[in-house]
């Protein structure tokens, strides 16, 4: 199934991953998503009626792994309303790559996979450990 945003924010291209105004529930493990140039994908898997609801210290962990080495996506925890970014990392590798964040306080949040590339799609899967 392919499905977008008006205004390209989002794209995916994976039968396992639903939209929910403009926010895509976590794929299942190593299901395979794909992410257009220069655009972000919102995930939710927290708790609470638009599972988003997080309490302070709670470590949100898990690992992506990206096809194409040569195309960076950044990781990044982002308050609900995606205006402030708490924390991010930026996988620059085909590795599995491993990454955490730590709630700072309880709240609304979502974590933002951005793809880097002003010209090219980049692949990715994730094994959510929490």
């Amino acid at each position: 199934m392919t499905s977008s945003l008006v205004g390209s924010e989002m794209c995916i291209r994976d039968s396992a991953t639903a939209e929910q105004d403009g926010i895509a529930n976590f794929p299942t493990q190593g299901t395979k998503t794909s992410i257009a140039a220069k655009s972000s994908i919102y995930y939710n898997f927290g708790t609470g009626a638009n599972n988003t609801f997080y309490e302070a210290d709670t470590v949100i962990e898990f690992s992506i792994q990206c096809v194409y080495a040569d195309i960076p996506v950044q990781v990044s925890l982002v308050t609900a309303d995606k205006t402030e970014v708490i924390s991010s990392q930026v996988v620059e590798s085909n590795e599995v790559t491993p990454i955490s964040f730590t709630i700072p306080e309880d709240g609304d949040y979502l974590i933002c996979i951005t793809n880097e590339s002003a010209s090219r799609t980049q692949e990715y899967s994730h094994m959510i450990a929490r």
